[in-house]
């Protein structure tokens, strides 16, 4: 039985996957993922995601198609791994640019793959950044996302390290 089954009454992981692709998180911040059909190579006429949308996106997925010309997007791509495999200092850029954004009331959608782990980390960063505990916004995040949020338990625990060694 795998840890996310019914025995322990979560229920099965298609289950409790978001059932959108995008996901308000904070006031003109989205958390989101990519369509499966919606990454590099797939035959694609026209951007899924356009003005109508959003005014920003920060791509964290490699194979993500780009947007509509007129969204500006910012792509910064690494695993959902281990937290070796991003750089904490383009985690701040990103974190500082997503708020900059958001201060000029534009909309903000952080997107990867799933749009669990590496959307969830960058989004904690920016809730954190705004006055949010790590627990708060790790909570918070799986309430208004799903449970899976920062299922990679390295991010969740990378999180609440840096909060402590911030209160040092």
């Amino acid at each position: 039985m795998t840890k996310y089954e019914k025995e322990e009454g979560l229920g099965t992981y298609a289950e409790l996957m978001p059932k959108e692709l995008w996901t308000e998180v904070y006031p003109n911040l989205f958390m989101g993922g990519t369509d499966e059909d919606d990454i590099v190579g797939k035959p694609e006429i026209e951007p899924r995601i356009t003005k109508q949308d959003f005014d920003t996106v920060v791509t964290l997925h490699a194979w993500s198609n780009p947007v509509d010309w007129h969204v500006r997007e910012f792509r910064q791509h690494f695993q959902d791994g281990s937290v070796t495999e991003f750089n904490e200092e383009e985690l701040k850029f990103l974190v500082d640019f997503v708020n900059y954004e958001l201060d000029a009331g534009k909309s903000v959608l952080i997107r990867c793959l799933s749009g669990l782990n590496r959307s969830g980390l960058v989004s904690a960063l920016v809730l954190m950044s705004r006055g949010y505990s790590a627990e708060e916004s790790i909570t918070y995040l799986r309430q208004s996302r799903s449970v899976l949020v920062l299922c990679n338990k390295d991010y969740e625990k990378w999180l609440l390290n840096l909060e402590e060694k911030g209160n040092d």
